[in-house]
């Protein structure tokens, strides 16, 4: 099936990321990514759902608020637990009505109550939008002091195994 993809469809195989990073790096303001895949509706841009025939317009924004409610909530398919007692309808309260990156942070994190296993997940559950982008990478966000310096030992330890091949 695989081959078949890839010499008949073009299909790309993902090495080293996971097939969602792909997509988010290829995603422009062309593309559509066609997936039922709920994670992928932090990336902005067209979305289309086959099975629900629905076609999505993500703005980043939108695609922000994605991305907290899903720490909030956590991944169970992929082994990442939220904070406890909050599913998507907690999580859709606590989120919503925010409109700055900063506060859905402060929110999420001070739920977590946890520095090293919030960064653990926000940076499993980030999406690329740039290659071998961290969740830590990209922002320009207040952290208090036990969060930044978590992201300062997993920068450190990510540039180690960078440096180890």
């Amino acid at each position: 099936c695989r081959e078949y993809l890839v010499e008949n469809h073009k299909a790309i195989i993902s090495n080293g990321c996971e097939a969602d990073d792909l997509l988010g790096l290829n995603q422009t303001q062309e593309s559509v990514i066609c997936s039922l895949d709920k994670d992928l509706l932090m990336i902005p841009g067209n979305h289309f759902n086959w099975t629900k025939l629905e076609f999505t317009h993500v703005k980043p924004l939108d695609g922000i608020r994605t991305f907290y409610k899903q720490m909030l909530i956590g991944d169970r398919s992929d082994n990442i637990f939220g904070v406890n007692k909050i599913g998507p309808v907690k999580a859709e309260k606590l989120i919503e009505h925010l409109d700055d990156e900063q506060e859905m942070f402060d929110v999420v994190y001070n739920l977590y109550n946890d520095p090293k296993r919030f960064v653990m997940n926000a940076n499993c559950l980030w999406i690329w939008r740039n290659t071998n982008e961290l969740w830590q990478d990209r922002h320009n966000l207040i952290l208090p002091e036990e969060c930044q310096q978590e992201v300062t030992m997993t920068s450190d330890f990510m540039k180690s195994l960078k440096d180890a091949t």
